[in-house]
């Protein structure tokens, strides 16, 4: 041990022939006391100080930094306990590593019964005290120091005696095993604890609050897990290319302060130190916070730390914890606890944001079907004010034909037009069945070629004529396609129709059919002047036309015969020569395998 001898030998400080013995049994009880290390601590610290006449202060190692910082003290004089508070409380400065500490951490007591002439180093706060005679015993357990036992005497007091120095070395292992204990106990019931905060944090992620009342929640439950005057949960708000600012989503601070610093943005470009924390980079664990929030805050004492809100995505926000008063850091325990909830809030916060963008999508879902059904009204009036028409229309022609007589020019005109009108309502009727079956053609239909040749043939031969051109229908065989009579027209006449627009006067368009292996291919031809390569690519997207604009129309012929083409299970081609002629073709399957003899 370390020892300094005064000139003078000391005279014995206590009167009681056992005080040795009581100091340790009150010592001894405190193995099994259960009390809370901070209680046992300060035990020590005041019955040490209480039986030997003295100031007593207890530092704790922290074995995260090695250092030794205050955690219990008892003493009698409030000056010299002014001095320690503002030495070590409000700074949170450890001891000086002196003679004594480094003599503590080596196992060793120090007897200094006249601090004036101690040789070696002494932390200088002791001279601030105006301690006059010190004894240091280290206090340690099975896992090593677990702190050292300062027992002080000021100016006019009896210095220390070798029996004193023995009593302390006595109370040291008693205060180790208790303290020891009291850990075990510690670790056990933060454990329990720690998992009891784990679960009623989950639980407020996953409840059906609203999600700042959630964070609020955990804010709250972080708080009390950790006794800490201030916590704070920060996300970060989208910018364009990287995040501009935070926003305080949840805190514990009061109602009326909450809302005003809650939802508003804190630029990160005024903040480098929230920054630099989400990034990752290392030494930012102490933050400063805004001036602004400071403010509204009141300024609440001690230090803060951060902890980023980070997810395998990238960092959500910010965690800010205020150290406890008196402490001069956050406790391991703290810490570890701290990190674990800034994993879970950055998960939920990853969450809302999925459950937003799932929110947007269903509205404009909800928003789409309105507007779909808003269409199918529109076209089921229109549908239905254009059948109206149609059938007005065929009575008209019907007492046309009634009135003109045997006429064979007029007849030939008229039966051309009953016939489009027919082919008009008929094309209503299909597309009103398609309304009403959700968009699918309904129940199967098939149309006999042959009858869709004679119908075309009287609906398009008038145009022709009208050019001078020449229209060929060759008649099929009596062959059932799996599509109906308006849907095959509609394929066939758009054909002609194109056929018939881009041939010279003079030309010819034929239109015939070939059955083979249960397949029936259809031909349009004409003598026209062909297709150029460079158009040919684009024929059949919707909007495209050909013919560079000298024909009229909206570009959406060949691409409804390409739709329904492919939706009755058929092929769609063509083949083109300039100055030659275009033949479209259309391969569909019939209803028979093999011919059908009429």
């Amino acid at each position: 041990m370390l020892v300094a001898m005064s000139e003078t030998s000391p005279s014995p400080l206590l009167a009681s022939p056992t005080p040795d013995a009581a100091l340790l049994a009150d010592i001894g009880q405190l193995y099994n006391s259960r009390l809370q290390i901070d209680e046992i601590v300060g035990l020590v610290a005041k019955q040490a100080a209480e039986r030997m006449a003295a100031e007593a202060v207890f530092f704790w190692h922290d074995a995260s930094d090695g250092g030794l910082y205050p955690r219990g003290w008892y003493g009698s004089d409030p000056a010299r306990m002014a001095v320690f508070d503002r030495r070590f409380r409000t700074f949170g400065r450890p001891l000086n590593n002196s003679d004594p500490v480094l003599a503590a951490r080596a196992g060793r007591s120090t007897f200094a019964p006249v601090l004036a002439r101690f040789p070696g180093t002494v932390d200088p706060v002791w001279k601030e005290m105006e301690a006059a005679s010190m004894l240091v015993a280290p206090i340690a357990a099975a896992r090593g120091l677990i702190g050292v036992l300062y027992v002080l005497r000021g100016e006019g007091a009896p210095p220390f005696t070798e029996h004193e120095l023995a009593t302390l070395e006595a109370v040291a292992p008693q205060a180790g095993r208790a303290i020891a204990n009291a850990t075990l106990l510690a670790e056990e019931r933060w454990q329990r604890q720690k998992a009891e905060l784990m679960f009623q944090v989950s639980k407020a992620i996953h409840t059906e609050l609203n999600f700042d009342q959630a964070v609020r929640e955990i804010a709250l439950l972080l708080k009390q897990a950790i006794r800490t005057p201030w916590v704070g949960l920060f996300e970060i708000l989208p910018g364009d290319p990287h995040p501009t600012a935070l926003r305080l989503v949840g805190s514990t601070a009061e109602p009326g302060v909450e809302l005003r610093i809650c939802n508003a943005p804190w630029s990160l470009e005024n903040w480098p130190e929230a920054h630099a924390v989400m990034a990752g980079e290392e030494g930012h664990q102490t933050i400063l916070l805004p001036a602004e929030l400071q403010e509204a805050l009141g300024h609440p004492e001690g230090d803060w730390r951060a902890f980023p809100l980070a997810h395998k995505l990238g960092p959500q926000g910010l965690l800010i914890v205020s150290t406890p008063v008196g402490e001069h850091r956050l406790r391991p325990e703290a810490v570890e606890v701290a990190i674990a909830v800034a994993e879970l809030v950055a998960l939920a916060i990853m969450n809302q944001h999925l459950i937003d963008q799932e929110a947007k999508t269903r509205i404009q879902i909800i928003r789409s079907q309105a507007a779909a059904q808003e269409r199918e009204v529109l076209l089921r009036q229109i549908v239905h004010d254009l059948r109206n028409a149609t059938q007005a229309m065929s009575l008209v022609v019907e007492d046309l034909e009634i009135s003109i007589g045997d006429e064979a020019n007029a007849q030939a005109g008229l039966s051309t037009l009953n016939s489009q009108i027919s082919f008009i309502s008929n094309f209503l009727k299909e597309k009103l069945r398609w309304i009403q079956h959700g968009g699918t053609s309904g129940p199967d239909r098939v149309s006999t070629l042959a009858d869709v040749f004679a119908d075309l043939q009287a609906r398009f031969a008038p145009a022709a004529r009208a050019r001078q051109q020449r229209l060929m229908v060759s008649p099929p065989e009596h062959i059932q396609v799996a599509l109906s009579s308006v849907q095959l027209e509609q394929i066939l006449g758009n054909l002609l129709d194109n056929a018939i627009k881009y041939t010279q006067p003079g030309g010819e368009v034929r239109l015939r059919a070939d059955f083979s292996d249960g397949w029936v291919t259809i031909y349009v031809s004409d003598d026209g002047p062909g297709i150029p390569t460079s158009m040919q690519a684009h024929l059949g997207e919707v909007g495209y036309r050909g013919g560079n604009g000298q024909v009229e129309g909206a570009g959406l012929g060949l691409a409804n015969v390409r739709l329904l083409v492919t939706q009755g299970g058929g092929l769609f081609g063509f083949s083109s020569r300039l100055q030659v002629g275009t033949t479209f073709h259309v391969s569909l399957p019939t209803t028979l395998w093999g011919r059908m003899i009429n």
